[in-house]
């Protein structure tokens, strides 16, 4: 709401959308935030919202196209380097993926998720001890217990494969 009293359009389609998504209408989601757009073009909370359904339907070049759309907002919003990092994930590029949830991490306030998302990419790019200090944040900033225990097993095994892959390398 301005501070005149006026409610802003977007606003109001920016939470249909954002109630669609959660109850996962996503195309219904999508079809409000574009209508938000046109009241806010170059929004990049919206454009974010698009780009993280469209990636998760799959459409990763229409969803590469929001994201980036997005980050032209200064500082880009975490969630968007997020989505980019997710996307990047998907497509099998994990270094670009550790950097942009890496780039997420470094934003205040980081999203919790985007610490086990650093550490599941910089893993699977082979970067093992920079994979541990994530996960080792993530566990020390996630709530949820469950979530907590996985990760604490999940570490466990990545310095297992830590050990593993550098007493290869001491023997070559």
């Amino acid at each position: 709401m301005e501070p005149d009293g006026t409610l802003l359009l977007h606003y109001c389609y920016l939470e249909v959308g954002n109630a669609d998504y959660h109850l996962e209408r996503y195309d219904d989601a999508v079809a409000a935030w574009r209508k938000a757009l046109g009241y806010a073009p170059g929004n990049p909370e919206i454009l974010t919202n698009i780009a993280v359904v469209l990636a998760r339907q799959g459409k990763y070049e229409d969803a590469l196209s929001f994201a980036r759309s997005a980050l032209n907002a200064s500082p880009p919003l975490a969630e968007t380097l997020e989505v980019l990092g997710d996307i990047s994930l998907a497509k099998g590029d994990f270094r670009a993926a550790a950097a942009y949830f890496v780039s997420a991490v470094e934003r205040a306030p980081a999203p919790v998720s985007a610490y086990r998302s650093a550490a599941t990419a910089l893993e699977r790019a082979g970067d093992y001890d920079a994979a541990s200090r994530y996960l080792e944040q993530y566990i020390a900033r996630v709530d949820d217990q469950a979530e907590k225990g996985d990760a604490i097993r999940a570490l466990a095994q990545l310095r297992e494969q830590a050990n593993r892959y550098s007493q290869k390398g001491a023997t070559r």
